[in-house]
C-alpha cells in the first residue's frame, strides 16, 4: 500500500492539472478494480469542474462543482499518468479524466486493488471507507494522550497498532517502521505497554518525518515535467546493517530519466530488531 508522503506527492499533482478544470471526457477500462466502479461516471461527470484535491489518510478527494466528490485509492501498484494530449490507453489503464486543457490524467493499476468511488459531498464523513478512519498525523487530535488512551487496553503491537487506519490515517509500514526507530521502540513492542514518554517520541518523529517529506515535495514536484507520478523505490544499503534506503520517484521527465525524492529516509527491517531492542 502507499505511503502517506506518497499519495500526498500524487495529490498534489492531481491539483497542478485538475484544479478548476472542466472534464470534457471519460474513459472507463473496466468494471471494477478492487470494488465495482461506479458505471455512472462517464454520464455524471463530463462538463464538471474540478476543485482543489484533498487527501484524507491514503484517499484522494476531489471535490466537484455539482457538489459531488471523486474518492480514488492508489491500492497495492496504482499510478497516475499525465499527457497533454489524448493517448494510448495501455492494458492497465482503468480510468482516465480529460479536461477542457487537452491533458488527460490516467490511472493505472496493475494488481487492481486500487478503487474509484463517486458519492455526494453531504456523505464525507459517513462514507464506509471514511468513516472509521482515525486522526492524520500532523492534526491537533493527533496527540501522546490520545496514543495511551488509545492503547490502554491493546494487546496487539506498537506497529500493528499504528498500522491501522482506524487508530491514525494514512500511515504505512515504512513510516510506522521509521517513526518507531527514531523513537527508540521496538516495533513488536506491546501496545498497552506504552508510556507517556515514548508516545512523545511517537508524535515527535511521526511529525519530523511528514514535515520534512512534505519539505522535500515542495522544492521537488514540477507538474509540466511529470510523466508517472505516485512510484516508491527501496534499495539495500550494506553499509548500514539492518537498514534500507527509501526513495520516492516524484516523475519522469520525457527521457524517462527519474526525478529523485532529494532526501533519502531509512527504516530498519523488523526481523533485524530483537523484542528487547531499545525497549
Amino acid at each position: 500500500m502507499p505511503e502517506l508522503p506518497e499519495v500526498e506527492t500524487v495529490k498534489r499533482a492531481i491539483a497542478s492539472i485538475a484544479s478548476g478544470k472542466k472534464i470534457t471526457d471519460i474513459f472507463v477500462g473496466r468494471k471494477n478494480l478492487r470494488w465495482p466502479i461506479p458505471t455512472s461516471l462517464n454520464e455524471t461527470l463530463k462538463g464538471v469542474i474540478c476543485k482543489q484535491p484533498l487527501r484524507r489518510g491514503k484517499y484522494i478527494l476531489i471535490p466537484l462543482s455539482t457538489k459531488q466528490i471523486l474518492l480514488i485509492h492508489l491500492g497495492m501498484s496504482g499510478a497516475f499518468r499525465i499527457y497533454k494530449s489524448r493517448p494510448n490507453f495501455q492494458k492497465h489503464d482503468h480510468f482516465a479524466i480529460g479536461f477542457e486543457s487537452e491533458e488527460w490524467l490516467v490511472f493505472s493499476d496493475p494488481r487492481r486493488f486500487g478503487c474509484v468511488d463517486l458519492f455526494k459531498e453531504e456523505y464525507v464523513l459517513s462514507h464506509w471507507l471514511l468513516k472509521n478512519l482515525g486522526p492524520e498525523p500532523l492534526s491537533k487530535e493527533f496527540t501522546p494522550d490520545y496514543i495511551i488512551t488509545k492503547t490502554a487496553s491493546k494487546t496487539c503491537s506498537i506497529k500493528t497498532f499504528l498500522l491501522d487506519q482506524r487508530n491514525i490515517a494514512g500511515i504505512g509500514n515504512i513510516y510506522a517502521s521509521e517513526a518507531l526507530f527514531r523513537a527508540g521502540i521496538s516495533p513488536k513492542r506491546q501496545a498497552r505497554t506504552l508510556k507517556n514518554k515514548k508516545a512523545e517520541n511517537i508524535i515527535e518523529y511521526a511529525w519530523a518525518q511528514e514535515k520534512d517529506c512534505n519539505k522535500v515535495l515542495e522544492r521537488t514536484i514540477d507538474r509540466p515535467s511529470l510523466y508517472n507520478v505516485g512510484r516508491l523505490h527501496s534499495t539495500w544499503n550494506p553499509s548500514i546493517e539492518g537498514r534500507w534506503t527509501l526513495t520516492f520517484i516524484l516523475g519522469k521527465k520525457k527521457d524517462k530519466k527519474p526525478l529523485h525524492f532529494i532526501e533519502s529516509l531509512n527504516y530498519f527491517r523488523d526481523y533485524i530488531v530483537d523484542d528487547n531492542y531499545r525497549n
